[in-house]
Order: structure tokens, then C-alpha cells, then sequence
């Protein structure tokens, strides 16, 4: 298959940051290849994409990180938990802001609304690749105002949301990112994917929105600039709150890979199960913690 030939998990692992390339490349092919396919769904069917693009490597990734569990239990490794698992979660976190960074670029330099053609080919736009990521903004309630209508917004305004709404709602993603991933072995990737697509669409839908109330004729620098002052805004609580979602999909792939290859000598195996179990355990205390940092963070930073 092409797309496992661009890059192989081992290389992944050791390379982490080439996985940021190769969520730029998914992620901006799948945006225009579901517009072209499905148009008026495209804003889900391009996740979906990424999905089916990235899951053969991040599937064989984590069976990597279950065999360095088996190493650890029958002691030919001693490494603490963030050194055993240190290079998924890079790889976890390049292709996120890969996938991050191809959205918001997307959002701003894609037309709001309208027909528009390339060489006879019709061009996406903002109002029709982000229409689900900007509804569930606004139904949130984190957004409100006339942003629905394209990338240009008027009467844009940022809400605040309180503490529990925001713990409750974090939670159940980390629910869902340990869930799929224990069920389907790399299902977190989508919703990894469609969390970096609904930050993208607020990141550029905002950025829009300062660059439309400057004084000025906007050029690229503007739009840079305000980007880059809207994701640092995000920076503080949304680095650990991203972060325990990364480690309840690798704690739910572990666990789904161990159990499915190992299901018929699971009593045999006990004892290497005890530490992929204390891996999953610890990963997911750590990342609701992480959760809760957050919500602290944002609510009173």
C-alpha cells in the first residue's frame, strides 16, 4: 500500500517528527479528496480519511509498545512508564499537530462560501469542509455569532464554559479515546483527528475574525500573526488536556492488542499481563489528571 510505504512504524517511532509531515500530507489530501467525492459531507468524510490513512501505522506502533510491556515483565527491560512509552506519544503528538496545522491552514486560505474553480476544478470551501467542527462549536457554546456563514465573521465572540461542563465534556472524550481504541485497536485516531479539526476550524475561524476587524489591508503576515496569537492562547490548558486523550488511546490500543493476540494463553501470560495492566492503569490516572489540570488552567487562567 502506498500510504504504509511513506512511512513504516519503526521509523515512526524513532522519527516521531516525521509524523508531523505526514499529518500535513493526510490531512490536506483527505480535505480535498471528500470534497470532491461526497461535498455536503465532506467535513466528517475528510476525518475519516486520515483515519483509514494513518490507522496501519499507528495499529502497528502500538503493538510495539505492548512488546516492550512483555520485555519489561520478564525483566530484559527497566525503563520508568515515560520512557517505555515516550516515543508513541511523540509520535501521537506530531501527527496531531500535523493534521492541526493543515486545517488551520486550510480554514484560512480556503474561500468562505461560494463556486470557485482551480483549472476547471471547483475549489472547497470553509462553509462546507468545517460545517460540522464550527456547529459543534456553537452548540458547546463556545463560540456564538454569524461564523457558520464562512471563514469572514461578524459578531464572533469566544464564551467562557464552566469548570464541571468542562471536566464532564473532557472526560468523555478520554471515554471515547480508551473506548475506540480498546474496540477497534487504533479507533482514537478519529477522534483525535476530528478534536485537531474542530481546534483547527476555531483557531482559523478566530484568526479570520481579527483580521477582518483590522484597519488594514490583510496579507498573509496578518493572518500568520493572528493565528499564532490564538493557538498560544490555547496553548496552556489545551497541551495536557490533548495529552491524556493521547494516553487513553494508547492505553486502549495496548490493551486491545495484548487481549487479541494473546487471548487464547491469557492464564498462561498472566504475568505479563500484570504489567500492561499496571502500564493501562497508570496512563489513565495520569490522564485524568491531566484532564483536571486543564480544566483548572482554563477556567482560572
Amino acid at each position: 500500500m502506498v500510504v504504509e510505504s511513506i512511512i513504516k512504524p519503526v521509523d515512526a517511532e524513532r522519527k516521531p517528527w516525521s509524523a508531523f509531515g505526514v499529518g500535513v500530507l493526510f490531512a490536506s489530501v483527505s480535505l480535498w479528496l471528500a470534497y470532491s467525492i461526497f461535498p455536503s459531507n465532506a467535513s466528517v468524510l475528510m476525518v475519516a480519511f486520515v483515519t483509514i490513512a494513518a490507522v496501519p501505522m499507528m495499529y502497528k506502533a502500538l503493538g510495539m509498545e505492548e512488546d516492550m510491556d512483555e520485555r519489561i515483565a520478564d525483566g530484559k527491560e527497566k525503563l520508568s512508564i515515560i520512557e517505555r512509552h515516550y516515543d508513541i506519544i511523540s509520535l501521537y503528538t506530531f501527527f496531531f499537530l500535523g493534521t492541526l496545522i493543515a486545517f488551520i491552514f486550510w480554514y484560512i486560505v480556503l474561500p468562505s462560501s461560494g463556486q470557485h474553480y482551480l483549472l476547471g476544478m471547483e475549489i472547497p470551501t470553509d462553509e462546507v469542509c468545517f460545517r460540522e467542527q464550527i456547529n459543534v462549536l456553537v452548540r458547546m457554546g463556545v463560540v456564538s455569532g454569524s461564523v457558520v456563514s464562512g471563514n469572514v465573521v461578524s459578531g464572533f465572540t469566544v464564551h467562557d464554559i464552566s469548570f464541571n461542563d468542562i471536566i464532564l465534556n473532557n472526560l468523555f472524550v478520554l471515554f471515547l479515546c480508551f473506548f475506540t481504541s480498546f474496540l477497534f485497536g487504533s479507533g482514537a485516531i478519529f477522534l483525535l483527528t476530528w478534536q485537531a479539526s474542530v481546534i483547527g476550524a476555531f483557531i482559523g475561524a478566530y484568526a479570520c475574525h481579527i483580521v477582518a476587524s483590522m484597519d488594514t489591508s490583510p496579507t498573509i503576515i496578518h493572518y500568520l500573526m493572528a493565528a499564532t496569537y490564538v493557538s498560544l492562547s490555547l496553548v496552556v490548558h489545551g497541551v495536557p488536556e490533548i495529552l491524556a486523550y493521547f494516553l487513553g488511546a494508547i492505553a486502549g490500543g495496548i490493551f486491545s492488542r495484548s487481549i487479541v493476540r494473546d487471548l487464547p494463553h491469557l492464564r498462561k501470560k498472566y504475568g505479563k499481563y500484570k504489567e500492561v495492566i499496571k502500564d493501562i492503569t497508570t496512563l489513565i490516572l495520569i490522564a485524568v489528571l491531566l484532564i483536571i489540570i486543564a480544566g483548572v488552567l482554563e477556567v482560572w487562567l
